[in-house]
């Protein structure tokens, strides 16, 4: 018996390291983990990649400032996709968050990513974050 909670697409993760997570204002993007293997992979012909959630642990506790960790299609980040915020207060080392509304996808042949933003004033600036995307490839 068909329900909503039917898919006929597989729900897909992937698993990104973002280095330094709170060192400046500008972006850091992530790197899909695994040997040899540099930024994210790219969204095959004839599909799109909706990000539904994502999931973020660092690996040090935050002591000022926030770092707030986005999906990005092509290195641009995502309005209405999944995002998570590590704050200082309370100082926190993991958080999760997941799309809101009608959030974008990433189109084909575009790179699945991730990136992190400190607001400036995010310490320790060398902290990395362990940044777990989950999501679904739709035919277009």
């Amino acid at each position: 018996m068909a329900n909503e909670f039917d898919r006929p697409h597989p729900l897909v993760a992937f698993l990104f390291v973002i280095a330094n997570v709170g060192a400046g204002t500008t972006p850091v993007d992530g790197k899909l983990t695994g040997a040899g293997i540099k930024g994210g992979p790219i969204v095959p012909a004839g599909y799109k990649f909706v990000p539904v959630f994502i999931d973020v642990e660092t690996n040090d506790a935050r002591t000022a400032g926030t770092s707030t960790i986005k999906v990005t299609a092509d290195g641009t980040e995502l309005v209405g996709g999944p995002e998570a915020v590590i704050a200082a207060a309370p100082s926190t080392l993991v958080d999760t968050g997941m799309a809101t509304g009608d959030a974008d996808s990433v189109a084909a042949g575009e790179e699945i990513g991730v990136s992190a933003t400190g607001d400036g004033s995010f310490a320790p600036t060398t902290a990395d974050a362990d940044v777990v995307l989950y999501g679904y490839f739709l035919p277009v």
